[in-house]
């Protein structure tokens, strides 16, 4: 069952996420439960905030959290973060997923996804698998601020 990502969500939401970071293939040590608990909290008070919980029985299996906006001539649905509790991982439960928020934001008139993602994990080609495509000419750029 899907419903509508709630505050009420949060820090299960931001429990699940610290479990698969702190295991494989990602072994993050870094990150605190109450830093993520912050990073889901600053994205849901994002205005045009949108997410889904993904439920079996009364278990979340699936979170997804981003923003809708205006792109041009288009309302686009950018995917802050979007992942499946481990123990549902490598079962269809992300394409399942995938699929119903695909269908939802068809139904509301929201005509792009965007999710950005590294090469280097199994989501990459994850996201290849659900017919998601590599943009050309499009690349994702940083700077570190104490990096002078």
């Amino acid at each position: 069952m899907l419903v509508d990502f709630e505050e009420k969500h949060i820090e299960k939401c931001a429990e699940i996420f610290f479990d698969i970071y702190k295991n494989e293939p990602f072994n993050y040590n870094w990150v605190s439960k109450e830093s993520v608990i912050n990073y889901f909290t600053d994205i849901f008070r994002t205005p045009k905030f949108r997410g889904f919980v993904l439920y079996t029985g009364n278990r979340i299996e699936g979170i997804c959290a981003g923003v809708i906006s205006d792109y041009f001539k288009v309302k686009k649905y950018r995917v802050s973060e979007i992942f499946v509790d481990r123990k549902f991982q490598r079962r269809g439960a992300g394409s399942k997923f995938l699929l119903e928020i695909q269908k939802i934001l068809y139904k509301d008139r929201i005509e792009v996804i965007e999710i950005t993602t590294d090469r280097n994990t199994p989501a990459f080609n994850f996201y290849l698998k659900n017919n998601y495509s590599v943009l050309k000419n499009n690349i994702n750029m940083i700077k570190i601020t104490g990096d002078f």
